[in-house]
């Protein structure tokens, strides 16, 4: 009997123990009443006599303290001594629970009993056994051999007795197939060869079922991709630990240990670290191939599921450990179960078990804890130096100092590992590993008391100050044990300043082979501030209007002087780089290792400060002529690109996929193609900081004079310097002038700068040209990030958008291609592109040798069909050229990015070369003059510095800073911006400490090290990237992510103007469709072509010749962008004539003038502050699209309505014919008019007839001269659209430009009215029995086929004034509808649209069509088949109706859209806001709108731009003014602007609404937010002037004689640039060209480049 006593104060002692403890209870002990004490006996009498129960040894043992039999009565002193639980009595006493157990002992006795006869009768298992043969197999389940098994009936969901099946069939159904699969040997032993049927096989129907569910059921295989990757070390991995030691030697393994075990094999075999690789991975391959293992999910921490062979689940043994008789296992007790079962199995796995949840021995844990402790107190095996320095402070130096024991220790607590072992580390991942050694450090440091500071501790102390500057946080992470304390770092922070003095000037860092190749890498670190005055913060709108107007005037100079903002300082890093090494290096060390110095507690250094040498300029002089025998030109370097461009081009071919995206993004792409070969792992190491700003002549001279000593140092006769653009001018005027510097320096200008310049050019060519818009449409950037994306200055985020534009336009662009193959050709291409994609999966790296294959014919023959395509249409299509040489200045960007990845030292030359005419044509002086001069000279290295041109030409230009992983060397100017400088500029860094003269210089002279430190401690915690983790860019969830943003990009580009399928010479702006003016498209296509002019001139006259003088001004091209093509508005001010053109600038320079003026801002703001409101228009003056299609996607989305699939049989097509003449695809077009029409015709009887329906609509609008869709439609058609007259013209070509061709409404209406004449002609037997309704210009005819002969009626309910086939393919719905007959069913009514327009009127309406509405749109994978109605239903009419008024507020065809808020946003914010319901609903209910309408959009608006309690558009720019915004595009337009706007959406939406009227009045659009002047319609986008007068009248200058150098000029003496809107000649008030490009990215993950 349990000893559980429990106290009471009502009716129970504190001696009493409980009489019958079954469960773990510790509740009060109760006394016996005579009801619970008869109830007890009854029930112990039962209890009794079901043996081998826990209940009846309580019984036993009852007896025995009782000294009397239970069935008596009560003893007197039962009532002192005992008593019950009440969970216990419960238990004991529940009269089902002691039923259950004694059918469970009736069960197992007439088992045994059946077992006794079986054995007396020889094995024979028929109720008649003299008449059973020999050769039967025992009557028992031939699976689990058992005769009884019960089982859980799935409809009464009570426990049935499952009776044995005979088998009856030779194989017994799927057993023996099962059987062979799985490999058992058991029962393959037994039914192998034989007649199943005559020996009599038998076996229970679940554990058949359970035997062959593999079969019937099979696991899902895993994908392509995981199951070919590490294939051979899986196969390894399966026989000799899958096959040998889970089925043959039935060991039971933990998932995790079997991962880990798989994982060292890809190390040994493939040499791949593959830690990432998941269990759940594993367990899906193992199930795909060995169908036989049991995966028991287990509840040890850490152990994931135990696996092992079914067939060891089937044997005794394992049956009495695991308790499988007849309960499950329960959740509490696994662990002990699991122990019992290794234990009582044979097998080399047997002294592998796991505790469970069983109570310790605390005897046993105290003799561990101090075998453990004795160990601690051991002297370490290793000693910090003092002061530790950062490669002291290393992963190494922890794993030397952590015993093995405790490392183990603690795996085995923490479930990190289950592998006994006792003289070495256990293995574990390594992201486990580095926490464990934190945690291990953490009890070293806790049992010295501190006095032990290990690695860990000293290294993130001061990598927190560093950081943070806060002493608070250290002392927080101090007191919890994790970091030494503030006085520590103080003190180490003044030994490495010692340290540092000790050493001298320019010491040699410790690691670096003397004789090595080095490179040495300098760049400025720029710190702003954090005290009051702002350190780094501005004027409110200074941080966007710096650029353009703080250096002019001295408006930055008056501010620092004033104080109102703070200067920030500027100092100079450093750091050396050496190639990595493969092998023991034969180059000795530099003696960097000195001895300790004593430790003292010192907190504070004082030294004399230090000066840069003292540089006496000369004259500036560029260099001698040099290189004259090279050829410069262009195209003599093309060859080197080939192989680059080609792995590109085949790139976005393979990913231009409808299947699942199976080709990771560009870096992925390549780093498989490299396979496992990469440079080994660089040495890097940081140079003390030079305490002056690398602006000065003085500080670069100084820097060029120490890069000679490190020289020296290293036993070095010439020495690689790395600079960012500015640095590397004045390093090489100063160099140019010194022979030495010149033949021992060669200065290298960073490639990472160099991207980022080019990066601007990208923006300044095609920002304004709808780049812009794609971008921020898309979502792939947010508004407020894209300037600085545009700019060059966001990096990481720049070239990922730039990737992923370029490969959106790349598919788009194929797309076209294969639009002009025949079907079967495309076919082909598709075949062959699948098949690469699989070569690509299972080759890896072997990919890269098929495609240089030469036998792969049939790829060459689609590259070269793929480029004559190109080239063809770039040259009728200007709009094609401009956006493909988008794609060819992306690709080389992509190249020079390859050849530092790659350590291509050709390929970087080339790339580089051409990426020069585009500095020259775009005005980027600086990287004209000094990119042309530095390509030259490293052209010539090979005669000038041979032994450093093949130190290049072995790539190590670049640096490796991975152990493991291809394709990752960076260059070395991105390196110290990702290491150094970034360490740096932290709030540790010198913004961050007191300006007391010691710290600082104390800071001067540690800078490096503690740098140094806090990169350790970033590796320390796994943050700097190395060989443990795989690339980002392989990761599936960074791939879908891509693959998403590339959709995006081309649903956006696709609802604008697709560039590849426009016609024409007009260069048009696909977000707008305004065509280019002629000045504006030649200087566009003529850049290139200018720029190559310039810099082969450039090279020639000033490098190569010396006729010219290198510092003579360049001349500027000033070429025309789309940005220059902004609308202009004239204006009276002050009796002079003010012409504003529209533009981004304006804005700005209107918010200044302002501010100068000291005008009101209020007031200011509540103008539009341009001729155009840009929140809501385009620079040209048009409507501002948004993606429309997003919308319908969201709805799509909220109501989650699975789409309708297969299309319902004989549903009727109303097919949206605009749509349908606009997406015919070259080879879908016949050579003649006639041909056409009757192809349409074909299709649509063929459409009508897949699902079995006789009627099909066929739609479209009217061409109106004056229509609100004219702001849209006239510009897309272009300014050289031409008018066709058809007629009698069948046998007459049709127009290459189709699309050019339909740009003109009467065109289209034309051949629509053609196309009826032909059809009325032609033979029955193209219209079958399939009724056409063709709809044209105001009236609607049927065609029907009536014994033979084509008839045409006129249908007079569909005559009407519909001007777009949007609202009359719904009037057509209705008529369909109430066609049907009452009695009938109504049949489903399909609309053929891919305008979302479309699908919001059909939402609308849809309640008042009876018949089902369907609506079938998208494209390729995204082809679907809506249910309109049903998606109604589930939104509520609420809501539905609501669509309409949302939809044209938030830009349709005739409304703008606002910029960057899209359709998705203001869809869920409607949604959010049920005040905003009524508002939505009543736009346009009437044609004039309403005060309420007009009151609750604004409201709205203002919350849609976060301005939630607004409801004034004036007061909500002023408050987002306030808060810092100062781009009108991130502003909601003003109050005049917006309510013009909420009048257009509302003269749209009733229109709308009136679809289904056949003959709707509306009035002309003129006064509700148009204008219509001599029948020419204009949308009205504003009624007050641009912006006060006041501020006008200093918005330009007139000077013509002070060349605005003096005091006359209005812009100077505001302190303003002059800009295109002023009038002056010969001015010199500009701002400079070069602007500073800032090398920081808000993403630091340099992966992406």
């Amino acid at each position: 009997m349990a000893d559980a006593t429990s106290s009471s104060d009502d009716g129970s002692s504190d001696e009493k123990q409980c009489i019958m403890h079954v469960s773990d209870a510790e509740s009060r002990v109760l006394s016996f009443s005579e009801k619970s004490w008869k109830k007890f006996l009854a029930c112990a009498s039962r209890w009794k006599k079901v043996e081998q129960s826990a209940e009846a040894e309580i019984v036993e043992k009852a007896e025995l303290y009782i000294g009397m039999h239970v069935d008596g009565d009560v003893p007197e002193s039962l009532s002192k001594a005992f008593g019950y639980h009440q969970q216990c009595y419960k238990r004991f006493c529940d009269v089902s629970n002691v039923g259950r157990a004694e059918r469970r002992a009736q069960k197992r006795q007439h088992e045994s009993q059946d077992s006794d006869t079986e054995e007396r009768d020889g094995g024979e298992c028929s109720d008649e056994p003299t008449r059973r043969k020999v050769c039967t197999l025992p009557r028992i389940c031939i699976i689990c051999n058992k005769k009884q098994r019960w089982g859980l009936d799935k409809r009464t969901k009570k426990t049935v007795l499952d009776k044995l099946s005979q088998c009856q069939t030779l194989t017994a159904g799927k057993l023996l197939e099962a059987a062979r699969k799985k490999e058992d040997q058991g029962l393959l032993s037994q039914i192998e060869g034989k007649d199943l049927l005559a020996i009599e096989v038998c076996y229970h129907r679940l554990c058949y079922q359970e035997y062959t569910r593999f079969l019937v059921h099979p696991a899902p295989d895993p994908p392509d991709a995981m199951s070919q990757r590490y294939s051979d070390a899986y196969d390894e991995f399966c026989s000799d630990v899958i096959r040998k030691r889970l089925i043959r030697d039935k060991e039971v393994l933990c998932l995790t240990t079997l991962r880990r075990i798989f994982v060292k094999y890809v190390r040994d075999l493939e040499g791949v670290d593959c830690q990432n690789y998941l269990a759940d991975n594993l367990k899906m391959r193992l199930k795909s191939t060995f169908p036989q293992l049991v995966f028991q999910p287990s509840t040890a921490r850490g152990m994931g599921d135990l696996v092992y062979c079914e067939t060891l689940a089937r044997e005794e043994s394992v049956e009495a450990a695991l308790g499988s008789e007849t309960d499950t296992l329960s959740e509490t007790s696994f662990g002990e179960a699991y122990s019992r079962f290794v234990e009582a199995r044979p097998g080399p796995s047997s002294n592998h078990k796991v505790s469970g949840h069983q109570q310790a021995n605390p005897h046993t844990l105290f003799t561990a804890s101090s075998e453990l402790h004795k160990i601690i107190k051991e002297p370490p095996s290793v000693e910090l130096p003092w002061p530790p320095t950062a490669d002291d402070l290393t992963l190494r130096h922890c794993e030397q100092l952590v015993p093995h024991q405790l490392y183990n220790a603690m795996a085995w607590m923490t479930g990190f590992s289950d592998e006994p072992e006792a003289t070495s580390r256990v293995e574990v991942g390594q992201q486990d590993h580095r926490k464990l050694l934190s945690v291990c450090q953490d009890v070293l440091y806790l049992s010295s008391r501190g006095k032990l500071a290990t690695p860990k501790h000293t290294a993130l102390s001061m990598a927190v100050r560093h950081l943070s500057s806060s002493a608070q946080l250290v002392r927080l992470l101090n007191g919890l044990g994790h970091c030494t304390s503030v006085t520590s770092v103080l003190e180490h922070d003044t030994a490495l300043a010692k340290r540092q003095l000790i050493l001298g000037d320019n010491p040699i860092p410790d690691d670096v082979r003397v004789g090595a190749f080095t490179t040495l890498v300098w760049d400025n670190i720029d710190f702003g501030g954090e005290t009051l005055s702002g350190k780094g913060v501005g004027l409110p709108f200074l941080g966007c209007l710096g650029t353009g107007f703080g250096e002019f005037g001295g408006l930055r100079d008056e501010m620092i002087e004033s104080g109102v903002i703070a200067e920030g300082a500027h100092s100079t890093s450093g750091i050396i780089v050496q190639p990595g090494i493969y092998l023991s290096s034969h180059h000795p060390f530099s003696s960097g290792t000195h001895e300790p110095q004593t430790k003292t507690r010192e907190q504070t250094t004082q030294t004399a400060p230090s000066h840069c040498t003292s540089y006496f300029g000369r004259k500036q002089q560029g260099p001698h002529p040099f290189a004259t025998g090279i050829q410069v030109e262009e195209r003599e370097f093309i060859e080197d690109q080939k192989h680059a461009s080609r792995l590109d081009q085949i790139y976005f071919m393979l990913r231009c996929s409808n299947e699942g995206q199976t080709i990771p993004g560009w870096t992925g792409f390549n780093t498989v193609l490299q396979g496992a070969m990469h440079p080994p792992k660089a040495l890097v190491r940081y140079l003390p900081v030079v305490e002056a700003s690398p602006t000065d002549h003085e500080t670069v001279y100084a820097i060029l004079l120490r890069s000679l000593e490190y020289a020296d140092k290293l036993n070095l006769s010439e020495v690689v310097l790395v600079f960012d653009q500015a640095m590397y001018a004045m390093a090489q005027q100063i160099k140019w002038q010194d022979e030495i510097f010149t033949k021992r320096l060669v200065v290298r200008l960073g490639v990472f700068h160099t991207c980022l310049s080019f990066l601007g050019c990208l923006g300044t060519r095609f920002g304004d040209g709808s780049l812009r818009d794609v971008m921020v449409e898309s979502g792939l950037i947010a508004e407020g990030a894209i300037d600085g994306v545009m700019g060059g200055h966001d990096y990481n985020r720049a070239m990922r958008a730039h990737k992923i534009v370029c490969e959106a336009l790349h598919r788009l662009m194929f797309d076209a291609y294969l639009g002009t193959l025949q079907d079967e050709e495309q076919e082909s291409v598709h075949q062959l592109l699948h098949g690469m994609r699989q070569s690509y999966v299972s080759l890896g790296s072997g990919f890269a040798n098929r495609l240089r294959s030469e036998e792969n014919d049939e790829l060459m023959r689609l590259e070269e069909s793929y480029k004559n395509y190109i080239e063809a249409a770039c040259r009728v299509n200007k709009t094609f050229a401009f956006w493909m040489s988008y794609t060819s200045m992306v690709q080389v960007l992509l190249m020079l990015i390859r050849a530092s990845r790659e350590g291509d030292w050709q390929l970087h030359l080339s790339s580089l070369r051409s990426m020069l005419p585009w500095f020259f044509a775009y005005d980027r002086v600086n990287f004209s003059r000094y990119g042309a001069a530095y390509w030259l000279e490293m052209c010539s290295l090979e005669t000038t510095h041979p032994d450093l041109h093949c130190e290049m030409m072995m790539g190590h230009f670049a640096v490796q800073m991975q152990d493991e992983g291809a394709f990752s060397q960076i260059p070395c100017d991105q390196l110290i911006e990702e290491t150094c400088n970034r360490d740096s500029k932290s709030k540790g860094g010198l913004t961050g400490i007191s300006r007391k003269t010691g710290a600082e210089q104390r800071w001067h002279l540690t800078q490096h090290q503690c740098s140094g430190i806090t990169h350790k401690c970033q590796e320390m915690a796994g943050q700097i990237r190395g060989g443990g983790r795989s690339r980002k860019d392989l990761d599936v969830s960074r791939n879908q992510q891509d693959e998403k943003a590339t959709q995006r990009v081309i649903e956006t580009v696709s609802n604008m103007v697709n560039p590849f399928e426009c016609e024409g010479m007009d260069m048009i702006h696909i977000s707008s469709g305004v065509a280019a003016s002629d000045e504006v498209r030649d200087d566009l296509l003529k850049a290139k072509r200018l720029g190559e002019e310039q810099c082969v001139q450039f090279i020639k006259e000033r490098l190569q010749g010396g006729q010219v003088g290198f510092f003579f001004p360049l001349k500027k091209n000033k070429l025309l962008t789309f940005s220059n093509q902004g609308k202009e508005v004239s204006l009276g001010v002050n009796d002079k004539q003010v012409v504003l053109k529209a533009n981004r600038d304006l804005f700005t320079r209107l918010l200044v003038t302002s501010q100068v003026r000291k005008a009101d801002m209020r007031e200011v703001l509540s103008f539009s502050l341009g001729p155009v409101p840009l929140p809501i228009a385009t620079e040209s003056g048009h409507l501002y699209q948004n993606s429309k299609s997003d919308l319908m996607h969201y709805v799509e989305e909220l109501a989650g309505v699975a789409p309708v699939s297969p299309i319902p049989l004989e549903s009727i097509w109303v097919v949206d014919g605009t749509a349908m003449l606009q997406t015919l695809r070259p080879c879908e077009r016949p050579k003649t008019w006639g041909l056409l029409a009757e192809s349409l015709l074909v299709k649509l009887v063929s459409l009508a007839s897949q699902i079995g329906s006789k009627e099909i609509h066929f739609v479209t609008g009217q061409y109106l001269s004056t229509s609100i869709r004219n702001a849209k439609r006239n510009p897309r058609a272009g300014s050289r659209t031409w008018s066709n007259k058809i007629s009698d013209v069948r046998h007459k070509p049709v127009p290459v430009q189709w699309k050019k061709f339909l740009g003109l409404g009467r065109n289209k209406d034309n051949f629509v009215n053609f196309m009826f004449q032909i059809w009325k002609e032609v033979s029955s037997a193209i219209l079958k029995d399939v009724k056409v309704y063709l709809a044209h210009g105001e009236e609607c005819h049927v065609l029907y086929n009536v014994n033979g002969e084509v008839k045409s009626e006129t249908v007079p309910e569909l005559e009407c004034r519909h001007e777009e086939v949007d609202t009359r393919m719904l009037l057509h719905c209705a008529f369909i509808s109430s066609q049907a007959s009452p009695n009938s069913p109504k049949k489903n009514i399909i609309i053929k649209s891919p305008d979302a327009d479309v699908f919001i009127l059909a939402l609308h309406h849809s309640s008042s069509i009876e018949s089902p509405l369907l609506f079938h749109t998208g494209r390729g994978k995204n082809l679907r088949t809506v249910n309109i109605s049903q998606v109604s239903r589930v939104l509520g009419a609420e809501r539905t109706k609501m669509l309409i008024g949302l939809h044209c507020l938030t830009g349709c065809d005739s409304t703008s859209g606002f910029r960057g808020k899209g359709k998705t946003t203001p869809a869920k914010l409607a949604f959010k806001e049920v005040n905003a319901y009524p508002v939505f609903r009543a736009i346009g209910d009437d044609f004039t709108v309403t005060a309420d309408v007009i009151s609750g959009a604004e409201e709205f608006i203002c919350h849609l731009y976060g301005q939630l309690d607004c409801t004034n558009v004036n007061i909500a720019r002023y408050n987002l003014f306030q808060l810092g915004t100062v781009m009108e595009t991130l502003m909601p337009p003003n109050k005049d602007a917006l309510h013009l706007h909420v009048k257009r959406a509302n003269y749209q939406a009733a229109i709308y609404k009136r679809a289904l009227e056949a003959r709707p009045e509306v009035p002309s659009p003129h006064g509700r937010g148009w204008n219509i002047i001599d029948d020419v319609i204009t949308i009205h986008w504003m009624d007050l002037p641009p912006a006060p007068d006041n501020v006008l009248a200093l918005a330009y200058c007139s000077c013509t004689i002070s060349q605005c150098t003096k005091g006359r000029c209005s812009c100077l003496g505001n302190n303003l640039p002059c800009t295109d809107l002023c009038k002056c000649t010969y001015c010199e008030n500009i701002p400079s060209e070069d602007q500073h490009i800032s090398p920081e990215s808000d993403d630091s993950d340099i992966e992406n480049y």
